[in-house]
């Protein structure tokens, strides 16, 4: 994404198309986090028992795929 300086102007109306393409590629961007959280959030947690640590290691690897 193109890095937005404070030296650059930005016009109100109309709206820089600079500035808007750099708004558009924030909102991508935003888009793209939300979609990570949620998937990190879909991760089932580990339960009890004598599989917990395989469990465990499933999960970690599901929040480290989803998170990546």
């Amino acid at each position: 994404m193109k890095k937005w300086t404070p030296n650059q102007r930005v016009t109100a109306d109309p709206a820089s198309p600079a500035f808007m393409e750099y708004l558009a590629g924030l909102e991508r961007d935003v888009a793209a986090l939300h979609a990570k959280f949620d998937a990190i959030a879909a991760v089932t947690a580990p339960t009890g028992g004598a599989t917990i640590d395989a469990q465990s290691r499933t999960a970690i690897n599901a929040i480290r795929t989803a998170a990546s």
